[in-house]
Protein backbone atom coordinates (compact mmCIF):
# COMPACT_ATOMS: atom_id res chain seq x y z
CA UNK A 1 0.00 0.00 0.00
CA UNK A 2 1.44 3.35 -1.02
CA UNK A 3 0.79 6.33 1.21
CA UNK A 4 0.32 9.54 -0.75
CA UNK A 5 1.51 12.84 0.65
CA UNK A 6 -1.39 15.23 0.08
CA UNK A 7 -0.06 18.71 0.54
CA UNK A 8 -1.84 21.79 -0.72
CA UNK A 9 0.96 22.51 -3.19
CA UNK A 10 0.74 19.04 -4.74
CA UNK A 11 -3.03 19.31 -5.12
CA UNK A 12 -2.67 22.79 -6.60
CA UNK A 13 0.01 21.70 -9.08
CA UNK A 14 -1.92 18.65 -10.21
CA UNK A 15 -5.21 20.54 -10.60
CA UNK A 16 -3.82 23.66 -12.27
CA UNK A 17 -0.92 22.16 -14.17
CA UNK A 18 -0.71 25.00 -16.72
CA UNK A 19 -0.37 27.81 -14.20
CA UNK A 20 2.77 28.74 -12.27
CA UNK A 21 2.75 27.56 -8.65
CA UNK A 22 2.66 30.06 -5.84
CA UNK A 23 6.05 30.20 -4.23
CA UNK A 24 8.10 31.97 -1.64
CA UNK A 25 10.60 33.09 -4.26
CA UNK A 26 10.67 36.68 -3.03
CA UNK A 27 12.76 35.60 -0.06
CA UNK A 28 14.55 32.60 -1.55
CA UNK A 29 17.83 34.37 -2.37
CA UNK A 30 17.99 36.82 0.50
CA UNK A 31 21.33 37.14 2.24
CA UNK A 32 22.20 38.53 5.63
CA UNK A 33 25.13 40.88 5.90
CA UNK A 34 27.82 40.39 8.49
CA UNK A 35 27.68 42.58 11.61
CA UNK A 36 24.99 44.81 10.12
CA UNK A 37 27.20 46.00 7.25
CA UNK A 38 24.98 47.38 4.51
CA UNK A 39 26.17 46.59 1.00
CA UNK A 40 24.57 46.36 -2.44
CA UNK A 41 24.22 42.55 -2.29
CA UNK A 42 22.40 42.29 1.00
CA UNK A 43 18.65 42.54 1.00
CA UNK A 44 18.09 42.04 4.72
CA UNK A 45 20.56 43.25 7.33
CA UNK A 46 20.38 43.76 11.08
CA UNK A 47 22.41 46.45 12.81
CA UNK A 48 22.52 46.43 16.59
CA UNK A 49 23.46 49.29 18.90
CA UNK A 50 23.32 49.33 22.71
CA UNK A 51 19.85 50.93 22.65
CA UNK A 52 18.15 49.68 19.49
CA UNK A 53 18.11 47.26 16.55
CA UNK A 54 17.85 48.55 12.98
CA UNK A 55 16.59 46.31 10.17
CA UNK A 56 17.40 47.29 6.56
CA UNK A 57 15.17 45.50 4.06
CA UNK A 58 15.34 45.65 0.28
CA UNK A 59 13.63 43.08 -1.91
CA UNK A 60 14.14 43.30 -5.69
CA UNK A 61 10.88 43.78 -7.57
CA UNK A 62 8.89 44.79 -4.50
CA UNK A 63 8.19 48.38 -3.52
CA UNK A 64 8.91 49.12 0.16
CA UNK A 65 5.32 50.30 0.70
CA UNK A 66 4.05 46.82 -0.31
CA UNK A 67 5.85 45.16 2.61
CA UNK A 68 3.70 44.83 5.72
CA UNK A 69 5.87 44.32 8.82
CA UNK A 70 4.34 42.92 11.98
CA UNK A 71 6.61 43.68 14.93
CA UNK A 72 6.54 41.32 17.89
CA UNK A 73 8.80 41.50 20.98
CA UNK A 74 11.14 38.71 19.79
CA UNK A 75 10.72 38.73 16.00
CA UNK A 76 9.58 40.66 12.94
CA UNK A 77 7.14 39.04 10.51
CA UNK A 78 7.33 40.47 6.98
CA UNK A 79 4.29 39.92 4.74
CA UNK A 80 3.97 40.68 1.05
CA UNK A 81 0.62 40.14 -0.65
CA UNK A 82 0.89 38.64 -4.13
CA UNK A 83 -1.67 38.72 -6.92
CA UNK A 84 -1.18 36.58 -10.02
CA UNK A 85 -3.63 37.02 -12.90
CA UNK A 86 -3.80 34.44 -15.66
CA UNK A 87 -6.03 33.57 -18.60
CA UNK A 88 -7.10 29.92 -18.73
CA UNK A 89 -9.55 27.96 -20.86
CA UNK A 90 -12.22 28.57 -18.24
CA UNK A 91 -11.62 32.31 -18.22
CA UNK A 92 -9.49 34.70 -16.20
CA UNK A 93 -8.07 33.30 -12.99
CA UNK A 94 -6.73 35.36 -10.09
CA UNK A 95 -4.54 33.84 -7.39
CA UNK A 96 -4.12 35.67 -4.11
CA UNK A 97 -1.42 34.72 -1.65
CA UNK A 98 0.66 36.21 1.13
CA UNK A 99 4.39 35.51 1.26
CA UNK A 100 5.82 35.73 4.77
CA UNK A 101 9.27 35.71 6.30
CA UNK A 102 10.10 35.77 9.99
CA UNK A 103 13.25 37.43 11.29
CA UNK A 104 14.31 36.46 14.80
CA UNK A 105 15.76 39.34 16.76
CA UNK A 106 18.80 39.02 19.05
CA UNK A 107 17.06 40.94 21.88
CA UNK A 108 13.50 41.71 22.93
CA UNK A 109 12.17 44.99 21.53
CA UNK A 110 9.29 47.35 22.33
CA UNK A 111 6.85 47.02 19.38
CA UNK A 112 4.85 50.12 20.34
CA UNK A 113 7.90 52.39 19.95
CA UNK A 114 9.08 51.03 16.59
CA UNK A 115 9.75 53.51 13.79
CA UNK A 116 9.33 52.73 10.09
CA UNK A 117 11.09 54.71 7.35
CA UNK A 118 11.48 54.34 3.59
CA UNK A 119 14.81 55.59 2.25
CA UNK A 120 16.30 55.04 -1.23
CA UNK A 121 13.97 52.14 -2.00
CA UNK A 122 14.70 50.34 1.27
CA UNK A 123 12.45 49.76 4.24
CA UNK A 124 14.18 50.68 7.50
CA UNK A 125 12.79 49.54 10.85
CA UNK A 126 14.17 51.09 14.02
CA UNK A 127 13.31 48.91 17.01
CA UNK A 128 14.21 50.11 20.54
CA UNK A 129 15.43 47.36 22.85
CA UNK A 130 13.29 46.43 25.85
CA UNK A 131 14.64 46.36 29.36
CA UNK A 132 14.65 42.90 30.92
CA UNK A 133 11.31 42.37 32.64
CA UNK A 134 12.86 40.60 35.60
CA UNK A 135 15.69 43.05 36.42
CA UNK A 136 17.52 41.74 39.51
CA UNK A 137 14.78 39.28 40.45
CA UNK A 138 16.48 36.02 39.32
CA UNK A 139 18.85 36.19 42.28
CA UNK A 140 16.06 36.87 44.76
CA UNK A 141 13.83 34.23 43.10
CA UNK A 142 16.68 31.74 43.40
CA UNK A 143 17.12 32.67 47.04
CA UNK A 144 13.40 32.18 47.69
CA UNK A 145 13.42 28.79 46.00
CA UNK A 146 16.50 27.75 47.98
CA UNK A 147 14.84 28.82 51.26
CA UNK A 148 11.66 26.90 50.43
CA UNK A 149 13.75 23.83 49.51
CA UNK A 150 15.59 24.06 52.87
CA UNK A 151 12.27 24.36 54.73
CA UNK A 152 10.86 21.35 52.88
CA UNK A 153 13.99 19.31 53.64
CA UNK A 154 13.84 20.35 57.31
CA UNK A 155 10.19 19.23 57.55
CA UNK A 156 11.04 15.90 55.91
CA UNK A 157 13.96 15.32 58.31
CA UNK A 158 11.84 16.23 61.37
CA UNK A 159 9.10 13.87 60.22
CA UNK A 160 11.58 11.02 59.66
CA UNK A 161 13.82 11.76 62.66
CA UNK A 162 12.07 9.34 65.00
CA UNK A 163 12.72 6.54 62.47
CA UNK A 164 16.40 7.49 62.20
CA UNK A 165 17.09 7.79 65.94
CA UNK A 166 15.30 4.63 67.12
CA UNK A 167 17.60 1.63 67.76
Amino acid sequence: MKVANWSAVMVYQSWFSNSPPLSNSLFSNSRFSVAGRRDSRSEVSLHETPTDITVYLRIPGVAPNQIEPQILPERVVLSIPQRVEQLTLLGPMVQLAVVQRTLSLPHRVVPEQAALMIDEGALILSLPKAEPAWGNQPRSRLQQQWRSAKRWLGRQLRAASHYLLVD
